[in-house]
Order: structure tokens, then sequence, then C-alpha cells
């Protein structure tokens, strides 16, 4: 197996101080080259990093790589200032988060090659792999988009950091082009969130227009509001008393631990639940069971099938939102998931209508992430979305259309124009069989032909802009790679 590590990073002068036996040196030398090339950033893997330069690497994953030299090399990459970890690991609630410092994160980087036990392939993701091969394209007008992006924003930019911003998230989607057209995709499906990554995650959403399959046009289904509707698939006592595929239990107990397992599965949906959520004394045994109540039960028939976030907005000012109105409460609600900050949360309009509409579903949120964390709880929504997608719509759109390619992307599935009316039956049939509320269903064709897209410049522009400040530049500076400004330098000198 080779593995990309940095060329300025000397193991066997590291590990010689160990007075390791020559075989144990071999060992320990591959293993940090195994680890090493887990925490290097490129334009494959980079936004598995956040902002600060720190990638997850859950206990699990790194025992898997260490074994039994675990502390040994945590220790000597620690002490010799390689890499740093984030001292924010919980055992059972949160991953481990390591980084690579910035003298070997920027330097350029060389292959080694080592020695891993063969892994097998499961056995969900062999059919989606089977897609990454020549049969997939990409137009060459591609170059003439990406070009009157970077004309666009050239001129709005003010400073050299901005410059240099723009042209690494460019040289990142060149990179990425660059792999289709030679064929050297990568695929792999996340043990933490489930989700299935791959080279078109990584391609930004105005180039995929570009694609074709076997000289075909693409189409792309996704999920409307697809995380309010996760969140509402869950919201029922079988999922979380039940050991059914879909239910609490089967998602999260590889993630959890059986005590925090415990308390959550006793607690939600529980008369005692109930009681809180209606600021009421709890009667014990008198208390009487509620399967679905009618609260949680009232979000569960809301219009995902049409689109929740204009719903919301329309039971507050009973008129639809604007573009920019919908996004804003799409943003707010994103907050609503992913955020518990009490006092922050008091001043978000979503939070707001939410609280004001669906006081449970507000309540609800709050009550399992104080139990499992705010990223399990995000690891939760994502899970189910997996399940239902990969295991779920996947299988059973090969099972009726086996002649029809299939890529996905997170909620979305792509497919050949040819197939779009059945995999829009496929995904509609399964995710209302499996949740019991009809999902909403938006069709797009990748076409290139289609008006430039004046939303995604701007999106761009205040990306630039935002990571281009002195002090969020100074903190991103480990992502702005040679490699990525130079294929962009490239670029543009032969277009």
């Amino acid at each position: 197996m080779k593995v990309l590590v940095p060329n300025n990073l000397n193991v066997p002068e590291l590990i010689e101080e160990l007075n390791l036996s020559n075989r144990r040196q071999k060992y320990v030398k591959e293993k940090i080259y195994h680890l090493i090339s887990r925490v290097v950033a490129t334009h494959k893997n980079i936004k598995k990093f956040d902002k600060n330069g720190y990638t997850g690497l859950c206990s699990k994953e790194l025992n898997m790589i260490l074994n039994r030299d675990y502390k040994l090399i945590l220790d000597l990459l620690k002490d010799k200032n390689v890499v740093e970890l984030d001292v924010n690991y919980l055992k059972g609630m949160r991953c481990n988060k390591i980084k690579l410092n910035d003298q070997y994160q920027k330097t350029d980087k060389v292959l080694k090659t080592i020695r891993r036990e063969h892994k097998t392939v499961p056995s969900k993701t062999q059919l989606l792999d089977s897609y990454f091969n020549y049969n997939l394209e990409i137009k060459k007008e591609y170059k003439n988009h990406v070009k009157h992006i970077y004309d666009t924003l050239r001129q709005e930019l003010a400073n050299d950091n901005q410059l240099l911003v723009l042209k690494n998230k460019i040289g990142i989607w060149l990179l990425t082009i660059n792999d289709i057209e030679n064929n050297q995709y990568w695929h792999n499906k996340s043990t933490a969130n489930w989700r299935y990554s791959s080279t078109l995650t990584n391609l930004s959403k105005t180039l995929k227009k570009y694609l074709i399959y076997e000289k075909q046009s693409l189409v792309q289904v996704d999920l409307k509001c697809s995380q309010v509707y996760l969140l509402s698939s869950i919201l029922n006592y079988d999922f979380f008393k039940s050991n059914d595929e879909l239910s609490f239990h089967q998602i999260m107990n590889s993630l959890l631990s059986d005590k925090i397992i415990k308390d959550v599965i006793s607690y939600l949906f529980s008369p005692l639940m109930f009681a809180h959520f209606e600021q009421r004394k709890y009667l014990g045994k008198d208390e009487i069971t509620i399967r679905d109540h009618h609260e949680l039960q009232k979000f569960r028939d809301a219009p995902f099938q049409e689109d929740f976030y204009s719903h919301l907005f329309e039971l507050e000012h009973g008129v639809p939102p604007t573009d920019a109105q919908r996004k804003s409460i799409k943003k707010d609600i994103m907050y609503v998931l992913f955020q518990n900050n009490r006092k922050h949360r008091e001043l978000v309009e979503g939070v707001r209508l939410l609280e004001k509409f669906y006081p449970y579903v507000n309540q609800f949120i709050l009550k399992i992430m104080d139990r499992i964390g705010k990223r399990n709880f995000s690891l939760l929504l994502q899970r189910v979305e997996s399940y239902l997608i990969l295991d779920c719509v996947v299988p059973e759109f090969h099972r009726r259309c086996s002649v029809a390619p299939v890529f996905t992307i997170h909620d979305c599935v792509i497919t050949t124009e040819q197939h779009k009316l059945e995999l829009t039956n496929v995904m509609f049939e399964v995710l209302y069989e499996k949740t019991g509320i009809k999902p909403g269903l938006s069709v797009e064709k990748l076409d290139p032909s289609d008006p430039f897209d004046d939303d995604f410049i701007k999106e761009i522009r205040d990306d630039i802009y935002k990571k281009s400040t002195k002090s969020r530049f100074k903190k991103k500076s480990w992502s702005i790679l040679d490699k990525h400004i130079e294929t962009t330098n490239e670029f543009l000198k032969n277009n």
C-alpha cells in the first residue's frame, strides 16, 4: 500500500533514539507512515479538516493503525512536535482530533510503500464503487467555466490573501477534475457518519453539470429539507424503543457506550420525558405511555413533500418567503439542529419559530444533545441518512434498473437522464415506506448550458472575504498548499 507523507519528515531518525530491534523498527516506521498519511491534507481529503487543521481519528482507527505501539508512537510524535492532539477528547463521546504541524503540512509530499493486511471491501459499497470507471467523463467546456469564475472574482479582490484563497480553491477543483480525466478515483465509506464519499463529493456543485456517463447527460435527485426530514423520521416511539435496523440502538451502538445508549433509550419517549416537556409533576406508575404524542406527530405531518422552510415562514407571516427569507430560515434551522448554546439559540429567529409552532421538537433536540452531545446528534442524523440512501434506496434502484449507473453525494442520488423517473419513484417509495413520511424530492438535469449561477459567485466571494481576514487567514494558512496554487497558475497560463 502506498501512502503520502511529508518529504521533510525523517522517520528513521525519529525512531533511532527508541533503541528498538531492527525488526521492530521496521514495523514502527510503517505505522508512523500510515498514521501521518491520515493527517496529510490533500485536495481529496481537505474537507475533513477543521479550520485549525485538525482532523478526526477515533480510538478504534488509531488502535487499528498503531495497535500495541499506540502510546509509544503518539508520545514520540507529540514530543518531536510532529503532531498535536486536541485536548477535548472524551471516551465514548468525542473522537481524537490530530493536527500535522505546519512545517510538515505545507511541504512537498512523497509516496512511501507500507505493508497492510488486505481489507475486504464492504459489499454495500461495491456497487457504488463499480461506476467509477472510464465511462465517467467530464466535458472539456469546464475550462471556460473555471476561467470565467476566476476572471469574475479576480476583479473584486483587493489583496494577496484573497487571491491566494481563490487560487487555492480553484486548485482543489482542478486537481479533482484531473483525477476524473485520468480515471484515478477514490471512494470510501466513513466509519463515523457512514457516509459514502468519493471524487464526486469533492467536485464543486457548479462543475458537476459537465459530467457525463457513457456519453449521456446525468440527473440528480435530491431529498428536500433533508436534515429536518431525517429529524422527523426519528421522532417516534419505535425508533427509540425497538431494535429494528432503523432504530437508535442499531444506528448508534458502535459509537456510544452501552450506558449512554441505555440512558437515551429509557428517557426519550418515556412518560417522564413528556412530563418534563409539559412542565408538570411526574406521576410515576400512574403515567400513561404515549407512543405518538400529538405534538410530535404534528411535526411529522408537516409538508415535507413541498418545502418545510417555506411552510415554517408561512405559519408566522401568512405569505410565502422570498428566496433570501427562505435561505435565512434554512440557515437558522441548521443552527437549531447542531448548536446547543441555549442563550444564543434564543436570539435565532428560526429557533423562535420552531419553539412557537413545534415546541416539543425544540425540547427534544435539546434533551438528546444534552445526553449524547451535539456532534453525536449530528452523526445520528447522518447515519440515518446513510442507512436510508445507501442501504435502502440504492439497492432497490439497482434491483429495478440494473443497467443504470448510480452515484451518491450524501442525500443526493445521480443517474443518467433516461432513468430519472425510475430513480424518483424508487426514492419516494422507499423513503415513505421506511419513515412513514412523504419526502420532498427535487429533480435537476446536470446541464452545462444552464445560465451562469450568480448566487454561486456570491457564495464563493463571501467565503473568500471571510477566510482572508488577517486573523482567519493566519489560522487557515495550513490549508493554502503550494500544489493547489501551482495547479491554478498552470491552468491560467494555458487558458
